[in-house]
């Protein structure tokens, strides 16, 4: 393991000691060991079965009502985890303070949840019978592994934080399911929960390989001229399979995710597809009039710079973005919530972020918490993006400059 540079959180260089000395990886040969080493570490990041604490709160934490179910799309059927507050969000950005008991989500029968193709029920998730914000959420896992069970606290902060519908889809995984199953997944989802979910609002969003998802479905979306995707989430983001930038050769080993794996799961996943945008984000030549962004990046982390130079060529494009910058995090810190306070503190941070560009879209104005214009494409083109380092409020007040 490469020692640690300065600059690490404390918080961060204790956890990747700790899971050096407990958790043994078994190697990259077989998807299913691959899959069960995964979720070993994510249930030792969530800290499941112990009495330590949650995640940092950030206010009073509405319940939520967690239901599995399907979306029934043109294709067929998709596993889809919902969510759904049941009492007022606390506020923008509120990640909750989450009890061992309310980490385990309430199951029911496929069939009595909600589907695309049953309206009622669709309204009932929705929220009150009103059009509401939802939230497409993709977990991350290299599309190898990862469910919306190891999303789930991520997931619930959305939910709690944004006082917004949630629908976490368990796409296919590869190699077993390569490109382009895990997008044809997720495009339909959307598209599905678009045309049932009464809503006001829907953004899409993911985290590393599931945050290239949320740029392909929003790509896709566009050139489809439908569904209207009004904001993309892109939490340290898997975009471009070369592989080539300088974070990816700092930081190849010993950051949680190292340059071996994330080249199996780009193999995994996209051999063959390198050049095709639905693939990799990267290779797309036009980025304009795309949903307006949310980009978070980590210091420490071999994906920071794809993600920093995919925001900024999004900027440059007219789409009004924003940039948010962790420099003493790692990749996969948005798991981290229950071990790293100030992975606690990010997630708020993005989630900040995200509530703000709602509130531009929904109310049409600026504030602490929102941004302003009405639909992409209102940043002038070269514009760098809303840049801020480590606090979504900095990002916010540039863009109030820009756009109000």
């Amino acid at each position: 393991m490469t020692e640690p540079s300065p600059g690490l959180d404390p918080a961060v260089r204790s956890l990747l000691t700790e899971l050096e000395t407990r958790l043994t990886v078994t190697g990259l040969a077989d998807p299913d060991m691959i899959r069960a080493d995964f979720d070993t570490m994510i249930e030792y990041l969530h800290d499941v079965g112990s009495d330590r604490p949650g995640p940092v709160p950030a206010g009073t934490a509405p319940d939520l009502l967690v239901e599995d179910g399907e979306v029934v799309t043109s294709s067929g059927r998709v596993p889809v985890r919902w969510y759904r507050p049941v009492a007022p969000a606390v506020g923008p950005g509120g990640v909750p303070g989450t009890d061992r008991a309310d980490r385990s989500p309430v199951r029911v029968p496929a069939a009595t949840a909600p589907t695309a193709v049953d309206r009622a029920a669709a309204e009932t998730v929705g929220g009150h019978g009103a059009d509401v914000d939802v939230v497409v959420y993709i977990h991350g896992g290299g599309w190898v592994v990862g469910s919306p069970a190891t999303a789930d606290p991520i997931a619930r902060a959305l939910a709690s934080g944004l006082g917004a519908t949630v629908v976490s889809v368990d796409y296919r995984l590869a190699p077993e399911n390569p490109f382009p199953a895990a997008f044809d997944d997720c495009f339909a989802v959307v598209q599905a929960v678009a045309d049932t979910v009464p809503h006001r609002w829907l953004a899409v969003g993911g985290d590393s390989a599931g945050g290239n998802l949320a740029a392909v479905v929003a790509m896709a979306a566009r050139d489809a001229g439908s569904p209207a995707v009004d904001a993309q989430l892109l939490i340290y983001p898997a975009l471009d399979p070369t592989m080539a930038s300088a974070s990816q050769q700092r930081f190849a080993d010993g950051y949680l995710l190292t340059r071996t794996a994330l080249r199996y799961y780009w193999d995994s996943y996209g051999a063959g597809h390198e050049r095709r945008p639905y693939c990799a984000p990267s290779s797309a030549d036009d980025l304009r009039g795309l949903a307006p962004a949310v980009v978070a990046t980590a210091g420490f982390d071999p994906l920071r710079d794809e993600g920093n130079d995919y925001a900024e060529r999004l900027a440059a494009a007219g789409v009004r973005t924003q940039l948010l910058e962790f420099p003493t995090l790692t990749h996969g810190f948005a798991d981290q919530l229950a071990r790293v306070p100030a992975a606690s503190e990010a997630l708020t941070q993005v989630i900040a972020g995200l509530a703000a560009e709602r509130d531009l879209a929904v109310h049409g104005r600026v504030g602490l918490h929102g941004l302003g214009a009405d639909r992409p494409g209102d940043t002038p083109p070269d514009a760098a993006p809303a840049r801020s380092v480590g606090s979504a409020v900095a990002a916010v007040q540039q863009l109030r400059g820009l756009h109000v």
